[in-house]
């Protein structure tokens, strides 16, 4: 079977993306061809032993942040790679300190090629950015932190 390079790039992609994601199976059949991908299921003993390093998992602190009741936090909305701005060399959408208001584009992520905004789902100020520029994210992973 032939694949050119804009096929392998394609499937290396989905692998990529499965591999970040929280998604045990994944079948993606394209006319003839077919792709099924899985992964092991955990159970919570192979976490439990791990539980004294997991307190300073940076991910653990993120979500402390969702707890505060003053604060807001945004999400991504789905598994790829976050962008503070439209392209490289732009200015981010926005910054700490900034006010956004509901439904403003404060990033964006991309996953198999395709730019997703994220926006913010309430008026707020940008107190933190969570995520770096161009670091890979997870499905409600927090990016942004709001205060009222």
């Amino acid at each position: 079977m032939r694949y050119d390079i804009l096929e392998l790039k394609k499937i290396e992609s989905i692998i990529k993306l499965f591999g970040n994601s929280k998604l045990t199976r994944l079948k993606v059949k394209d006319g003839e061809s077919e792709i099924i991908l899985e992964n092991k299921i955990f159970t919570g003993k192979n976490i439990v032993s791990s539980a004294a390093s997991t307190s300073a998992s940076p991910h653990n602190d993120l979500t402390a942040v969702k707890e505060k009741k003053d604060q807001e936090v945004i999400s991504a909305p789905l598994v790829g790679t976050f962008y503070t701005a439209e392209a490289p060399g732009k200015s981010p959408f926005v910054q700490p300190g900034e006010k956004v208001k509901t439904g403003q584009t404060v990033g964006i992520i991309e996953a198999m090629k395709m730019m997703n905004e994220v926006k913010a789902k309430k008026d707020g100020i940008v107190e933190k950015v969570l995520v770096a520029d161009g670091t890979a994210v997870e499905f409600d992973q927090p990016l942004f932190q709001l205060k009222d």
